[in-house]
């Protein structure tokens, strides 16, 4: 709908460029000074032709101003027709119309004595009211949601009341002391909590009661337990069953020993139970990527003597672990071989769940090498990278495995390193 609150530029008069008649059309004006570009306008094309005689092909067009381009909103409005021109007169015209949907704009709030009309809140989007003095009631209902009863001054939003506002003041201070989100209780009053198993980096927690409306896959959960504060990240949709929850979890892992929780949850009373949304970072939780990473860096070499062509071998020593949960891998290491004579030669590493077999196709790269003699002279080394995201349902042991085609007289798994990060951090 054109704007009711139209402005105008008085005795404004030029030509423009000849135009067909729909509203795809481009008009541009060969001036527009003075004309309005905050509000639509209403313009009139050949009412009368460069020498002031009076024409029959008048139309007035409604649109907007962007440079000298006329966008049309409205063809042939106030009773004219949608018509070709041909380098029109351009004049702005206030006429009855015009000013009839300025009346029809007041009226909708004011009375014909220019009183203001009453408003109800329905009636109320995005006006400003002002009150003069001070509005005092029990609580303050709209037509949907709950009653507000109070406006509370609480740095710590202790009182978690729903039917209470907060001051930009307090909301302020939350906010700085929790730049990262905050501990959450809600739902957890009065819940006991237990450690139903542990299987490390793995705790399984019980809540007695449903708690699957506040901790979700992914959630932050803190929690005390022998004096110690436990970090964790749920690693799998919680699970109730009348009268528990049970919830998953991956446990913060030490960074100095990566294949194990920092401090395992042990069967000691739990206390202090908070939890945040995924993706959160409320005060004291780990951020650092390590903290929740399972590394296993290899710094040894394994040999394997005239291998067998197209069998697939192990390195046992380059394994990882890896717990329920969602996982970004990496993996990196070097390959040496010596050929026992000039020959094509195929390695193909991979890494996967089945030992001494082929794995993820997004982890598995083959190098191919044609030496040109044996012995010493004809050594080669190598490097395979990979990456791939992996969902564990379940504990799972990775496997690096290696592959030759052809006849290399030894063949040395170096160093490397096997990586899982969880993606729920």
């Amino acid at each position: 709908m054109a704007d009711l609150f139209r402005k105008y530029k008085s005795l404004f008069s030029t030509t423009s460029n000849s135009f067909n008649t729909g509203s795809d059309v481009e008009i541009t004006l060969n001036s527009v000074t003075g004309l309005p570009t905050d509000t639509s306008i209403t313009l009139t094309f050949d009412r009368v032709d460069s020498n002031g005689t009076e024409l029959t092909t008048m139309e007035r067009i409604t649109g907007t101003l962007s440079g000298t381009t006329f966008k049309v909103e409205e063809r042939g409005v106030d009773n004219t027709s949608d018509q070709a021109h041909t380098t029109p007169v351009v004049e702005q015209i206030l006429n009855a119309a015009d000013w009839n949907a300025l009346m029809d704009g007041l009226l909708v709030n004011y009375n014909q004595d220019g009183s203001l009309k009453n408003i109800t809140v329905d009636e109320i989007i995005t006006d400003t009211i002002t009150v003069n003095e001070r509005m005092t009631a029990s609580d303050i209902a709209l037509t949907n949601g709950v009653s507000v009863d109070s406006i509370l001054d609480e740095n710590d939003l202790t009182s978690d009341s729903d039917t209470a506002l907060a001051t930009q003041q307090s909301i302020k201070a939350y906010v700085d002391n929790n730049p990262y989100g905050g501990w959450l209780t809600t739902g957890l009053t009065g819940v006991t909590v237990t450690r139903a198993s542990i299987d490390d980096p793995t705790v399984v927690l019980t809540f007695a009661a449903d708690v699957t409306d506040y901790i979700w896959k992914g959630s932050r959960i803190k929690l005390t337990e022998g004096g110690t504060t436990h970090y964790m990240i749920v690693s799998a949709d919680p699970a109730y069953s009348d009268p528990n929850t049970t919830v998953t979890c991956l446990m913060e892992i030490d960074t100095a020993t990566p294949t194990q929780a920092a401090d395992p949850v042990d069967a000691g009373t739990i206390t202090d139970v908070a939890y945040a949304p995924p993706k959160t970072y409320p005060k004291g939780f780990p951020i650092n990527v390590f903290s929740w990473s399972l590394i296993n860096a290899k710094n040894d070499s394994t040999t394997i003597g005239s291998p067998t062509s197209s069998a697939w071998y192990n390195d046992p020593n380059f394994n990882l672990i890896i717990p329920i949960g969602d996982f970004d891998l990496f993996h990196t290491w070097d390959i040496f071989t010596r050929p026992a004579s000039a020959q094509n030669i195929n390695f193909t590493s991979t890494v996967g769940t089945v030992n001494n077999n082929s794995g993820y196709r997004e982890m598995t790269h083959s190098h191919r090498w044609t030496t040109q003699g044996g012995g010493s002279g004809n050594d080669s080394s190598f490097t395979f990278t990979t990456n791939h995201y992996v969902s564990m349902a379940v504990k799972t042991t990775l496997y690096t495995n290696l592959r030759v085609i052809g006849s290399p007289s030894d063949m040395r798994m170096l160093s490397g390193v096997h990586r899982a990060t969880s993606t729920l951090l």
